[in-house]
């Protein structure tokens, strides 16, 4: 079986439909990949995915496409490292 290249954020976004943004919602985030958006949450919490809340709101976390990118490729690491 042919290995394939690691898709970007962005370019799994697009597979399921949606734009190009320059962040998502946590859920978006979610669907995107695949995990769940509890999983997401705590990842946010702990410090493992960079999110931030836009000025003048008070809570909807939005994270950039590179950093889900960073935290895709730490997720891969940590499981290679489990092998």
């Amino acid at each position: 079986m042919e290995e394939t290249e690691d898709k970007t954020f962005l370019e799994m976004a697009e597979d399921v439909g949606f734009p190009r943004k320059n962040a998502y919602k946590l859920k978006e985030v979610a669907y995107i990949t695949g995990v769940a958006v509890n999983t997401l949450y705590e990842d946010a919490r702990a410090g493992r995915i960079a999110t931030f809340v836009p000025p003048g709101r008070e809570r909807g976390r939005l994270v950039r496409p590179e950093w889900a990118d960073e935290w895709l490729k730490a997720g891969k690491t940590e499981a290679v490292a489990w092998r």
